[in-house]
């Protein structure tokens, strides 16, 4: 799937779910209005919470669910970021925090936006991305700071790039001079990285370094090369930064003898 493919997932199917047997009932169907930029999230029209997860058949309590993040929006006088409608269960249904998500972390309580009034619709407003991590788009997603919420209805924010860019190498390595014997570094700089891989040009060209007791850093900005030989003369290293959005190459710079 190509990098900054959006996906939309629907389900037309609704359910009451009981905590107490971690079991759910078919009750009914959802009728699938198709949203537009002008419309924004509409958050009143959806219960008190969106929930994303994975498994458990369908609810975010049983034997194989595991949370992904969440937002609640239910206002109550003891509602909590930390556990949500504390104060508002009605037996066998709760608005609580799912077990696996952190208020601040992997999930958020938007407040009241006047007084006791809970917002009616709300937008993610770009702010923390992109990021070159999933971790890093859901703190920033999970960031109730980086929402605009409201009482009325608001449009949806356009542009969001929520994958990192390509790498940016700001700052090749430069070609070394030094004598047999001796230790020398090799130093990358760049922007949006993710990981970094050495490599050294051999008779069948370059190959990916690991740490040895001649080389040293082959996974960080910075490559070490001690204990020099003539046998390493006039040898090529380049390192390839690497994003979630794909990567970058130095250029090779030349190990020379003094």
């Amino acid at each position: 799937m190509p990098a900054g493919t959006e996906v939309y997932i629907v389900g037309l199917a609704a359910s009451t779910y009981n905590p107490v047997t971690s079991t759910s009932t078919a009750n009914g169907t959802v009728t699938l209005t198709e949203g537009t930029s002008t419309n924004g999230l509409s958050l009143s029209n959806v219960g008190d919470q969106i929930i994303a997860f994975q498994g458990g058949g369908g609810s975010v309590s049983a034997a194989g669910a595991t949370n992904i993040a969440g937002i609640n929006y239910f206002y109550t006088a003891g509602t909590t970021t930390a556990g949500w409608n504390t104060d508002a269960p009605v037996s066998p249904n709760a608005s609580l925090m799912p077990p696996g998500l952190t208020g601040g972390t992997s999930a958020f309580y938007t407040g009241a936006v006047t007084g006791t009034t809970a917002p009616a619709s709300g937008k993610f407003n770009c702010t923390g991305v992109p990021s070159s991590t999933a971790s890093g788009v859901r703190t920033a997603v999970m960031n109730v700071a980086n929402w605009s919420l409201s009482v009325s209805p608001i449009g949806l924010f356009s542009g969001c790039s929520f994958l990192a860019a390509t790498p940016v190498i700001t700052l090749n390595p430069v070609n070394k001079t030094v004598c047999s014997g001796s230790s020398t570094t090799f130093t990358v700089t760049a922007t949006g990285a993710g990981s970094y891989q050495w490599f050294q040009n051999t008779a069948s060209g370059f190959v990916a370094l690991t740490n040895t007791a001649v080389f040293s850093g082959t996974a960080t900005a910075t490559l070490t090369v001690s204990g020099i030989t003539s046998a390493l003369n006039n040898t090529q290293y380049r390192c390839v930064v690497t994003s979630a959005a794909g990567s970058t190459t130095s250029t090779p710079p030349l190990q020379q003898p003094a």
